[in-house]
């Protein structure tokens, strides 16, 4: 299987105590995977790192050309929803 999907395991496990009083450590290996598998999954949104982004271009020293990255102080370790991943078609 190689779906990826993201759950809360914290609400996984805080719902298998509430609903069956029991711990998912108490589960069969085949019982736990489908209480994974049928748990909703989380809202997320991709985010990319500064140092992957277009917009993160050096200027003299460390100064990113990036809008966001100027405004708010992120550093090559930071990320937002906004930036686009540079690849390499877009190094050129």
């Amino acid at each position: 299987m190689s779906e990826q999907r993201l759950i809360d395991a914290n609400a996984l496990a805080k719902f298998y105590a509430s609903e069956f009083q029991t711990s998912l450590t108490d589960l069969t290996y085949s019982q736990y995977i489908n209480a994974v598998r049928n748990f909703p999954t989380v809202e997320v949104v991709s985010v990319v790192h500064c140092s992957e982004c277009i917009g993160w271009k050096k200027q003299g020293r460390k100064n990113p050309c990036c809008d966001i990255a100027r405004m708010f102080g992120f550093g090559t370790k930071s990320f937002c929803s906004h930036g686009r991943k540079e690849t390499e078609a877009t190094k050129k």
